[in-house]
């Protein structure tokens, strides 16, 4: 069945690490409901992430277990992304931390926006902290 003429398609959603520790910091009695609700998004084929958000969840046991079997869904192959992520790198200097190993998904969440159109979802803020440039201030 096709859509009517007037109406726009679903939006796809491109998720961040901060979206998904926002839920399990604020509200860990709804985490397993939440996570059913995304996995409704995954499976329409409205919410995704690229390779490295999956692997930041690793640590979280109900997250990553509910998210792993739906990888073929959720997650966007991450190498049409790196010339995109290459000029977001050279452009905003405190998007990526080179100090440490974890968050550093923030790029790569963008540039599948970018590349795909997505809708980017972000917790956090869009101030600067301490020479740390966020999503929401990029985009």
């Amino acid at each position: 069945m096709s859509q009517p003429a007037n109406t726009l398609p679903p939006v796809v959603y491109g998720i961040d690490t901060s979206s998904l520790a926002h839920v399990r910091e604020a509200y860990p009695a709804l985490v397993t409901e939440q996570m059913r609700n995304l996995i409704r998004l995954i499976q329409a084929g409205r919410l995704k992430t690229v390779p490295m958000v999956l692997a930041e969840f690793a640590g979280w046991e109900i997250e990553y277990a509910a998210l792993k079997p739906y990888r073929n869904l959720l997650l966007v192959p991450d190498k049409p992304l790196l010339p995109i992520v290459s000029t977001l790198v050279s452009k905003y200097e405190g998007l990526i931390n080179t100090g440490r190993r974890a968050n550093q998904s923030d790029p790569w969440v963008i540039a599948m926006c970018i590349h795909h159109g997505f809708t980017p979802v972000s917790n956090e803020r869009i101030e600067h902290r301490r020479g740390r440039m966020s999503i929401p201030w990029i985009c």
